[in-house]
């Protein structure tokens, strides 16, 4: 076979371990090659306040004859640094620049969007940038600030093909007056026009804690129809009523759901995700809230009989002996002969989340004096004492993740598949 006869996929899967700079040159090896080397080349792009915007990329689609193509694998906008940082110029320059590179790229497989004010865009280009039905597959919104949730809802809820939809917080300048009248038990000021179709979502994390994000927005994404569809439900549970209502509407198809029980009040009923497998409840809040350990247990003897993972986030403080309070014991009892005797339960992971640069050094052997090591070894103690009886199936393991919990609630399990 013909090196310039390479299957189109495998062509991609090798053209992405290429450099930039041999890209250009790949790209003019044959016809063939020409389209898959361009979007090897534009594959990534990251949108950055800092001083990145690809000005090659612009200016070449300034130019009105670009050949570059309309569809991008990953977009990241991040707008973090203050606008206000910047002359004006320099301003124009940005917001130009990124309502050109969306305008100019149709679909985009990947889009993470960590941080972008629309409000401070002029009126004109707030619409032009997040498009309904540009993305494809993943959306990670993690701060959006807009004029209001209906300039934001249908490009999230409005791309029929995606797969993943991380939500995280929002800002909208009409948020007093429309959580006043959600808050008075009318209808919100925004409106849902209609329906948006996302049969393909099957994973839906909200990973933000803004109040605006519960009050306004998720009750807004509650409505949609693609909540019954979803195999992965991970929520923070700032809005009990809300956070309830979610999963009775996922509950049919549910497989994977995870919980931050990060106040007194969370507890939830399980007993109608018939389906539900990998079941991971956040409760780093304890010892502080002595409530959510009991809520914790409730829980998970409220879940069906099909679970087959228990996820245990833990904190510090959960494992210090000197924050143990008097009603813990009993619970933790009561878990373990409910747990021991669960049908289909394979394992029962305590999960230690590594903060700030600590997860780099995670997976060397030895690192930092073998502390990695001691610190898993007393997540394990910890949890061997609590559950002797799951500790004699064999059922007790730890893992030492970095990063969000809302984003590793699940360990080492890939939840996607």
């Amino acid at each position: 076979m013909s090196i310039t006869s390479l299957p189109l996929e495998l062509l991609r899967q090798i053209l992405g371990h290429v450099s930039t700079k041999d890209q250009e040159t790949t790209a003019l090896v044959c016809r063939a090659w020409l389209t898959p080397s361009r979007e090897a080349y534009w594959g990534s792009i990251t949108l950055s306040l800092e001083g990145y915007v690809p000005e090659r990329l612009v200016d070449s689609l300034k130019s009105g004859s670009t050949s570059i193509p309309r569809h991008v694998h990953d977009i990241v906008i991040d707008e973090s640094e203050e606008v206000e940082d910047r002359d004006e110029e320099e301003t124009r320059e940005w917001q130009e620049g990124v309502v050109a590179i969306m305008a100019h790229f149709q679909t985009v497989s990947s889009m993470t969007i960590q941080y972008l004010d629309l409000t401070k865009f002029p009126p004109a280009l707030q619409g032009q940038i997040l498009r309904p039905g540009m993305v494809t597959t993943t959306l990670v919104a993690g701060h959006i600030g807009a004029p209001g949730a209906s300039m934001i809802l249908p490009f999230l809820v409005g791309n029929s093909k995606l797969i993943f939809l991380g939500l995280g917080s929002f800002k909208f300048a009409a948020a007093e007056e429309e959580v006043t009248d959600a808050g008075n038990g009318q209808d919100p000021k925004v409106v849902v026009p209609t329906q948006y179709p996302m049969s393909k979502l099957g994973h839906f994390v909200v990973f933000g804690r803004s109040s605006v994000a519960w009050s306004v927005l998720m009750p807004l994404v509650l409505r949609q129809s693609f909540i019954e569809d979803l195999k992965t439900l991970v929520l923070v549970s700032v809005n009990q009523d809300i956070t309830s209502k979610l999963i009775d509407r996922a509950a049919p198809s549910l497989r994977s759901l995870a919980l931050d029980l990060t106040s007194e009040e969370s507890v939830f009923d399980l007993g109608h995700t018939k389906s539900l497998r990998n079941l991971s409840l956040g409760i780093a809040s304890y010892a502080a809230h002595e409530q959510v350990l009991a809520n914790m247990v409730q829980t998970i003897r409220s879940a069906p009989s099909s679970l087959e993972y228990v996820f245990i986030n833990t904190g510090p403080a959960v494992i210090d002996q000197e924050k143990q309070r008097d009603s813990a014991p009993p619970l933790w009892a009561s878990l373990d002969a409910h747990l021991s005797q669960c049908p289909n339960l394979r394992g029962i992971v305590f999960i230690q989340l590594l903060s700030g640069c600590l997860g780099m050094f995670a997976a060397m052997p030895g690192a930092l004096g073998g502390a990695f090591d001691k610190w898993k070894q007393e997540v394990l103690d910890y949890a061997e004492s609590k559950l002797p009886a799951c500790k004699e199936k064999g059922l007790l393991r730890v893992s030492q993740t970095s990063g969000a919990w809302t984003g590793r609630a699940f360990a080492d399990l890939n939840f996607l598949e």
